[in-house]
């Protein structure tokens, strides 16, 4: 969990015929999954964590629905060399929506790359989402929602679902590629950053990020999301 100590004897670090490093939370299984082009990959778990156990019962039944954390985590880095990224996602369910026909899934996916030398340069970064099991899952909306390109600016993403929003805000630079699926069923969506008509610069750290928001049929279980990420350098 962001801001949890966390031990050496808590960490594996694993180490590729490329060179490529993985550090990452004993408990996290890290797929190299590169030769099917979907980078290094982990499955999310099904079952919410302790944050949403703790949750409270609304006090009424004109209670307001919310976007409830189910799970959060910064759970690897992935050196080349002294460059390094670390990737962390936020897991949402959403409560007291008064809608019989549907769960609602909200998913926070986001990274940096951080050169850590004046002397590297990367070439591109980027983070996938797709899913790995459960009950299918339906678009509701995703954000960014079309492709940026341009300096570097703090851009606002933001989804609203069931008439619910949810968001967050991440510097982001350059051209940030987004595809997506087509059709109404969720398949996946990827973030490909690069440097796209600018000129190439060393030691600058780059971000990649996707608000995702998904549903299933009510009571029917838990969607299992798999995340992929990876980056390279000139």
């Amino acid at each position: 969990m962001p801001g949890a100590l966390v031990s050496a004897r808590d960490l594996v670090a694993t180490q590729y015929a490329d060179g490529a490093v993985m550090v990452a939370l004993r408990d996290v299984t890290v797929t190299d999954s590169r030769s099917a082009g979907q980078g290094f990959r982990i499955s999310l778990p099904t079952q919410p964590d302790a944050m949403s156990a703790s949750r409270v019962a609304p006090l009424s039944l004109d209670a307001a629905p919310y976007w409830g954390m189910i799970g959060q985590n910064c759970f690897a880095s992935l050196f080349r060399g002294v460059s390094h990224m670390d990737a962390c996602y936020k897991l949402y369910k959403m409560y007291d929506d008064g809608i019989p026909s549907y769960d609602y899934w909200r998913l926070d996916w986001y990274a940096t790359i951080f050169t850590a030398s004046s002397y590297n340069t990367l070439y591109w970064g980027r983070i996938h989402a797709d899913q790995d099991g459960g009950p299918t899952m339906s678009w509701v909306d995703w954000s960014l929602d079309q492709d940026y390109d341009g300096p570097c600016t703090t851009l606002g993403l933001s989804i609203t679902v069931a008439g619910v929003g949810g968001g967050f805000s991440k510097t982001l630079c350059e051209l940030q590629d987004i595809s997506k699926n087509a059709g109404t069923t969720f398949g996946y969506f990827q973030d490909y950053w690069s440097w796209g008509d600018s000129i190439p610069q060393a030691g600058r750290d780059k971000a990649l990020a996707m608000l995702l928001g998904t549903r299933t049929p009510q009571n029917t279980g838990w969607p299992v999301w798999g995340l992929s990420w990876d980056f390279a350098l000139f």
